[in-house]
């Protein structure tokens, strides 16, 4: 037990395949190449422009608390959740490093310095459905596996003998 004083989130987002950090006094953006640190929470707030996928990060150095954002719908965030699902064992240091290829967002993914590959590569279907008289696209199903693979994280992060780790922290974050 300790005392501190609260430190709030710095918002994150992705942008050309940078990290983005927008100061929000100034407004000024300052970009990175990556984000790393301990992977503490998956959540999916409602915004005033929809529901959003925010990944907490914390820097274990600093007790600085990063909050990476995206929107729901996200390829990026679903590569990240796909990537995230590979992992066998331990959820470590992660590392989040985006590129931009083709006018698209990208990212690499690593666990404790492994880079993690998708463990779903066949998706469910976007079916089809008809309403009133007009075609529309369902991605439940997909939609359901991405619930389910921020769910099982979710268990992950709040298991206790997972953040007993006897690993260093100085050798994971290097200055």
């Amino acid at each position: 037990m300790g005392l501190g004083n609260f430190k709030p989130k710095t918002y994150l987002s992705i942008k050309e395949g940078k990290i983005r950090k927008i100061d929000p006094q100034t407004k000024q953006e300052t970009y990175y190449d990556f984000i790393e640190g301990i992977l503490n929470s998956i959540t999916t707030p409602e915004r005033d422009y929809g529901k959003i996928w925010e990944f907490e990060i914390l820097d274990p150095k600093t007790n600085d608390s990063y909050a990476l954002t995206m929107s729901y719908n996200s390829g990026v965030a679903k590569s990240i959740l796909n990537c995230l699902a590979s992992i066998e064992g331990t959820l470590g240091a992660i590392k989040i490093k985006p590129y931009f290829v083709n006018d698209f967002n990208k990212v690499t993914v690593f666990n404790d310095g492994v880079k993690l590959n998708w463990k779903y590569t066949q998706l469910p279907q976007i079916k089809e459905i008809e309403v009133a008289g007009k075609t529309y696209p369902d991605d439940s199903e997909r939609v359901k596996l991405f619930e389910d693979i921020a769910e099982g994280l979710r268990e992950k992060i709040s298991n206790k003998e997972n953040k007993k780790t006897g690993t260093s922290w100085d050798a994971i974050f290097k200055d």
